[in-house]
């Protein structure tokens, strides 16, 4: 995005060919081979998760997984309080009829998230209202996770 006041002239774009670059501007970015996460001044974060593989068409879409990208974005209250937004863009599993199919059949949701870790044992709430997909009454999903590392 580029803003430029009336009477100024534009400045000149750094060259996009250094896998640094958003390094450069973003010190506090870090990605991963399936995603990046950015961290904020103010205990903020955002991650953001992708399928990293190209898109098919044809019988070889019926295999892969639908989940296109899930995102969170947190405020950290405490270093073991975590209380943001997440959410994902998904593509239901196709049928033999996918070269029917439109680009319009993605389903979006998101929704609060609530995560407490306390190092070896942790927990998240979340729950999201989903959209895209008329066809299912099940627009609201909550679930609890707990996790412990042995």
């Amino acid at each position: 995005m580029e803003a430029q006041m009336l009477g100024e002239r534009p400045v000149p774009a750094p060259p996009l060919t250094s896998q640094s670059y958003l390094r450069d501007i973003c010190s506090g970015l870090q990605s991963g081979q399936f995603g990046t996460t950015l961290t904020l001044p103010k205990n903020f974060r955002i991650s953001f998760r992708y399928n990293s593989e190209n898109p098919v068409s044809g019988a070889d879409r019926i295999s892969q997984p639908p989940l296109l990208f899930k995102y969170s974005m947190d405020y950290c209250f405490t270093a073991k309080l975590r209380v943001g937004l997440s959410g994902f863009l998904y593509q239901p599993p196709a049928d033999h009829l996918s070269f029917l199919r439109q680009k319009n059949d993605l389903a979006l949701g998101w929704g609060p998230s609530l995560k407490y870790d306390l190092g070896r044992f942790g927990f998240t709430i979340q729950s999201q209202v989903e959209r895209g997909r008329p066809e299912d009454n099940k627009d609201l999903q909550s679930w609890f996770r707990v996790w412990y590392v042995f």
